[in-house]
């Protein structure tokens, strides 16, 4: 009888939701008692080990889910339209930035200041006016410093330096930036050496950076080009630099009538081993003399100025004064001709100058045909390892030119006749023998010829 009970009783069947939650709890206080057996609970209601410990799991999953539950009671929101809100709020904030920035740019503008402030001078007013600006923005419209300060091209440590020198002074500046006075400033006795240097005749062609070496090589100062310019700006010593309007340029007139009334000038460099050395000569264009020449190391207006003494010395022109005894120069546009050195000295010997066109060299072609004789029919078959020694073939080649060349332009006579006035008198002579050679030439054949002869060939 109780065996079958016990079958009828352990028979397996399906437990509701509220029969398992009751053997959870019997189950748990039989085993908090000190006499309890959960056995006898299995046994009750016909169960398993495995079945209490599967129930056992269920309640404790659903207290926790219960617990979460409570736990979040935040109503959900959708994804997208929470997105969508956060992107729309974004987009006012970038417009409410934007309208800040436009306003600050149109002010900047108004205040006559454009593009990056960085390393600008900017005066005392507008560095003021430019502080309120940033804080107008700031206070309306809620932005930073950093962002006004990005808009307006400004570094923002420089407009803190602003703000801290208007607290410590009540001032936003009123000067430029950098020392009142420059630790590396030229001293006043400098100062002073540079002035002497610029107004002296000997460096008036030179410029502030030629200057300024020429002063540091003779040991008188030492100095930066743009302190040399800076000074002489000062104290107005520099010459006025303006573009001239371009002229047509015209052929000088060169039609001499005499001896010593044009001479055509130059100087050409010849080749001595390494080095060249500079050959400066004069030529009458009337008579094509070589009146005056110098060969030397340096191309300077110095050079220039003893060829010219030496040619009016030979000529004996150094104590005649005035244009219609002196001869005119005429040269191209170089360096030693048009210098101010230059066009002084010859205005104070009463010179006049004549300049060929630019790039034209066949407008002072008298000189430059005999440079290429000199090089061409006389330096190319000598050998010479010495200043000295080209110096005196160059003299020798002069003398024999002037004595001895027959020159075709002037007739075939030497240069030196038709400079002294012996040409006219030597054509004649020339022109008499040619006469004399042809009727002595004609008499000697006539006599040669018989009577019958002449009879038929009239």
């Amino acid at each position: 009888m109780n065996t079958s009970q016990e079958k009828v009783v352990r028979k397996r069947r399906h437990l509701s939701a509220e029969e398992k939650y009751q053997i959870f709890l019997e189950a748990t206080m039989t085993k908090a008692s000190r006499n309890g057996n959960v056995s006898e609970v299995l046994h009750r209601w016909g169960i398993h080990a495995s079945d209490l410990t599967r129930i056992r799991k269920s309640v404790e999953e659903a207290a926790i889910g219960s617990f979460k539950a409570r736990k979040s009671r935040k109503p959900k929101v959708d994804y997208d339209q929470y997105q969508q809100i956060k992107d729309e709020k974004e987009r006012l904030e970038a417009t409410v930035l934007e309208q800040a920035a436009e306003l600050a740019l149109l002010k900047k503008r108004s205040l006559g200041l454009d593009g990056d402030l960085n390393g600008k001078d900017v005066n005392e007013d507008t560095k003021g006016a430019l502080v309120e600006l940033i804080a107008g923005a700031c206070k309306k419209y809620s932005v930073t410093i950093k962002f006004c300060c990005q808009k307006l091209r400004l570094n923002v440590k420089r407009y803190q330096r602003w703000i801290r020198l208007h607290i410590e002074t009540g001032r936003y500046g009123g000067r430029k930036p950098g020392p009142e006075k420059a630790p590396h400033g030229l001293l006043p006795e400098e100062k002073g050496i540079i002035i002497k240097l610029a107004k002296d005749d000997t460096y008036e062609d030179l410029s502030p950076r030629q200057l300024s070496v020429a002063a540091s090589e003779t040991g008188q100062v030492e100095a930066s080009a743009s302190s040399f310019y800076r000074v002489m700006k000062q104290e107005q010593l520099m010459g006025k630099r303006q573009r001239k309007p371009r002229t047509p340029q015209e052929k000088p007139e060169v039609k001499p009538n005499r001896p010593n009334e044009i001479w055509s000038w130059d100087l050409t460099y010849i080749a001595l081993g390494p080095i060249f050395v500079y050959l400066f000569a004069i030529i009458d264009v009337y008579s094509r003399k070589i009146v005056g020449w110098h060969l030397g190391f340096n191309a300077t207006v110095e050079s220039m100025k003893k060829v010219w003494d030496h040619a009016l010395d030979n000529e004996g022109l150094l104590e005649v004064m005035g244009a219609p005894q002196m001869p005119t120069a005429l040269s191209d546009h170089g360096v030693q001709m048009a210098k101010k050195s230059a066009k002084q000295f010859f205005k104070d010997l009463g010179i006049k100058q004549l300049f060929a066109r630019y790039k034209t060299s066949a407008d002072n072609a008298w000189i430059e045909s005999w440079f290429r004789i000199l090089k061409y029919d006389c330096l190319r078959y000598k050998d010479y390892i010495s200043f000295d020694q080209i110096k005196e073939i160059i003299r020798q080649f002069i003398i024999s030119y002037n004595t001895q060349c027959y020159h075709g332009a002037i007739g075939y006579v030497t240069p030196e006749q038709m400079h002294s006035g012996q040409a006219e008198e030597i054509l004649m002579a020339r022109a008499k023998r040619k006469h004399s050679a042809r009727l002595h030439r004609l008499k000697r054949n006539r006599e040669q010829v018989s009577q019958p002869e002449l009879t038929q060939a009239a």
